[in-house]
């Protein structure tokens, strides 16, 4: 399960930015660093979800990317509040976009089975 979490979530990344880089309307809340991020970061995902990874190896990844991506619309809504910069809400739709893969992914990596551990109490 967890393997398939990140090949979605880097399919989907990967969509997302592709598509904002192509100039689609529904993309304009995001700016040119927050496409070329999700497209620099779908790649990781991808390769993380290989069978080559252990199930602590994806968990960290996924668990640092939602950190990152966490912390980057944390940060982003934080200085935009302070310093007033928020002129249209579509600014702000793109920074809770963030916050969210954020949390999605993090929780994933706590919360999600993956097929190669072992159950609960199995020993």
């Amino acid at each position: 399960m967890l393997r398939w979490y990140s090949r979605i979530v880097g399919v989907g990344l990967a969509l997302l930015g592709l598509a904002g880089l192509l100039g689609i309307q529904a993309m304009e809340s995001f700016d040119i660093g927050d496409k070329l991020l999700f497209v620099a970061t779908s790649p990781i995902l991808l390769y993380a979800s290989q069978r080559s990874m252990s199930p602590e190896q994806i968990r960290s990844v996924l668990g640092g990317l939602g950190i990152i991506y966490g912390a980057f619309g944390a940060f982003a809504i934080l200085a935009s509040f302070a310093l007033g910069a928020y002129s249209e809400t579509r600014e702000l739709i793109g920074d809770l976009v963030h916050i969210a893969v954020g949390v999605v992914c993090f929780c994933g990596a706590l919360f999600l089975p993956c097929d190669e551990e072992e159950p609960p109490g199995a020993r």
